[in-house]
């Protein structure tokens, strides 16, 4: 997977290797294509990037209301 082109160039690797770990049980168990991992795990990665940025939108506000 880290051999990978396309999901190399927007997941580094230790991020990779951790959302494949997270994504593979389910995906095998699961009743979705084992070919739709890549796609899950950008989803996954993109999530967490949504989430971190609203956190720092959060925190950037809350700066901003106390003049910091």
């Amino acid at each position: 997977m880290a051999q990978n082109g396309q999901l190399v160039r927007w997941v580094e690797s230790p991020d990779l290797e951790r959302l494949l770990a997270k994504d593979y049980e389910a995906q095998k168990t699961g009743k979705r294509k084992m070919a739709n991992i890549k796609v899950r795990i950008m989803l996954d990665r993109l999530q967490e990037l949504a989430a971190q940025a609203a956190g720092l939108k959060k925190r950037a506000q809350e700066k901003l209301q106390s003049g910091a």
